[in-house]
């Protein structure tokens, strides 16, 4: 379910295609196969769903698919107050995750939405 939801909307919902392996044989090639048709843009993938997105997004949400961590500019905020406090830190591996969720943020934030 989570591949469906990355390809309904990669942006809120990540798939690592690496996943891929771990699945079997069937079901992988079930996957790479629509990602094939979709790639063609014919139909949007809710669309091939009687209730169309809505029936999507409540199967994500039955299926426990999480969106992506997502933060307002309150949060990046206080992070970088967070991170400023923490350059202080002794702890040189809790410098360095924030510094990674700064990063993050940034990435997302400033990349543009499809």
């Amino acid at each position: 379910m989570r591949f469906l939801a990355a390809i309904y909307n990669g942006y809120d919902f990540s798939f690592d295609l690496t996943e891929l392996r771990t699945l079997d044989t069937g079901l992988a090639n079930a996957c790479l196969d629509y990602l094939n048709y979709d790639r063609l843009s014919k139909r949007e993938v809710h669309h091939h769903l009687a209730g169309g997105d809505q029936e999507l997004q409540h199967w994500i949400r039955d299926y426990g698919v999480e969106p992506r961590l997502t933060l307002n500019d309150e949060h990046a905020k206080a992070f970088a107050m967070l991170m400023e406090q923490t350059r202080r830190e002794p702890n040189e591996l809790l410098r360095e995750a924030i510094d990674l969720l700064l990063e993050s943020y940034h990435r997302r934030t400033s990349a543009p939405k499809p």
